[in-house]
């Protein structure tokens, strides 16, 4: 049976039987499980059809489904006014990514997006992180619902992640993990990440450009932006101030390539919504010498 869920602009086929889920573009490792991988993993957990989950992409499924299961003494229902700010949210991230060429569109469906109360997320990860979190191998994100604004802000930049060039994997322990996050790589064992802050730099550019085109120019957050006292945090702003020096730095040595620096960031911005990371790493081994796009894994 094949069950279309359409909220607003988004759409997720979800095939029963088949478990067919979208939240990824690639999968890394084995794909079919033992026996003994299979209960390891899911303990004595059936398929519908009575069988054991053996297939990997059937067990994402499983655990996909279960995603969109309330957060317990955390999750607040979902008023009229949220599903506008998700609506909106969606709207405009599924455009741009529209305009950079995504080949894939991405399905976050409503019970996948959890609005918590204050605090939320950070009870819910155990202090791991803070207002708002994406979780690759569940498509999910978590967002404390703050004012408006804040919400609003929060919710694009984790659906901007969620929606971004996404490979899963299992690792060598096996265990389901990211292997892709956006412009993130992981290790095969899951354990280390490189290129976190340029990922997170990239979506804190988009998040600021979702504020700029769609926020400031809407009428029902007009008042809470002109009664701010403090600037608007668009979220990664140190991240995003060092990566726009480095873009900056790549734009003067490299002016015969590009015509301007929007042409650079656009690069940067492929790499994560699309996984071509190949002619970033040529342009900064050309650009700063070999091994060079390596060692910006760790920060730039």
């Amino acid at each position: 049976m094949r069950l279309c869920i359409i909220l607003y602009n988004i759409v997720i086929i979800h095939m029963k039987g088949g478990k067919e889920v979208q939240h990824y573009d690639k999968f890394v490792g084995k794909e079919i499980l033992s026996d003994e991988e299979s209960k390891l993993r899911f303990g004595d957990q059936w398929k519908e059809s009575g069988e054991k989950i053996k297939n990997v992409h059937e067990a994402l499924a499983e655990l996909y489904e279960k995603a969109g299961e309330p957060k317990k003494d955390l999750e607040l229902e979902k008023s009229d006014r949220d599903r506008e700010i998700i609506e909106l949210v969606a709207n405009a991230t599924d455009r741009f990514l529209e305009e950079l060429g995504r080949n894939k569109k991405v399905s976050v469906p409503l019970d996948h997006i959890h609005y918590l109360k204050e605090g939320g997320v950070k009870e819910y990860t155990h202090g791991r992180l803070g207002v708002g979190s994406h979780a690759s191998v569940l498509g999910e994100i978590l967002v404390d619902r703050r004012n408006d604004l804040e919400t609003a802000i929060t919710t694009f930049h984790e659906l901007w992640h969620a929606k971004v060039y996404t490979a899963l994997q299992t690792t060598i322990k096996g265990k389901f993990k990211a292997y892709r996050e956006g412009f993130s790589i992981y290790s095969r064992e899951g354990d280390k990440r490189w290129y976190y802050y340029l990922d997170e730099a990239l979506a804190g550019y988009m998040t600021k450009r979702f504020f700029n085109e769609v926020l400031e120019r809407d009428e029902s957050f007009k008042k809470e932006i002109q009664e701010s006292k403090k600037p608007i945090d668009t979220t990664r702003l140190r991240e995003l101030a060092d990566f726009s020096r480095w873009v900056h730095e790549l734009w003067e040595r490299n002016r015969d390539q590009f015509k301007s620096k929007d042409e650079i960031v656009k690069l940067f911005l492929d790499g994560q919504v699309n996984g071509r990371i190949l002619p970033i790493a040529r342009l900064v081994e050309k650009t700063y010498g070999k091994e060079k796009f390596r060692q910006f894994g760790v920060g730039f």
